[in-house]
């Protein structure tokens, strides 16, 4: 079901930078291709972008999955990633998305709606 009506902000801002980091992936899956490398940027991307559309309209599956991509970016950061700038990157936009998609009320009250509407 599409919410009608414009997200709150920090959706808003979750939204953008899931959309950002997923362009990044695309591009960089795309380049990983073309030199003879595995497609896994190029899923992972295509995956976050699906993702951040869903978050974006309002279903409560993009919310949980953008907060488990969070968690997931976390753990990478933490315990994978080789170089610093990466730890950075993965860490900050994880805490991010978890903060902005978590803490907020309005939030929550966004993704809260039990109304459902019945098709036939």
């Amino acid at each position: 079901m599409m919410k009608l009506g414009r997200p709150p902000v920090p959706v808003m801002v979750a939204s953008v930078l899931s959309g950002l980091f997923a362009t990044f992936l695309i591009l960089a899956g795309v380049f990983a291709v073309s030199q003879g490398g595995v497609p896994t940027a190029l899923v992972i991307g295509a995956v976050l972008a699906a993702v951040t559309w869903a978050m974006w309209t309002g279903r409560r599956s993009g919310r949980l999955s953008a907060i488990l991509v969070g968690v997931f970016l976390i753990g990478v950061g933490v315990f994978v990633s080789e170089s610093l700038a990466m730890r950075v990157l993965n860490v900050g936009i994880g805490l991010a998305l978890v903060a902005l998609l978590v803490l907020p009320a309005s939030v929550r009250a966004y993704y809260g709606d039990r109304h459902r509407a019945v098709t036939s």
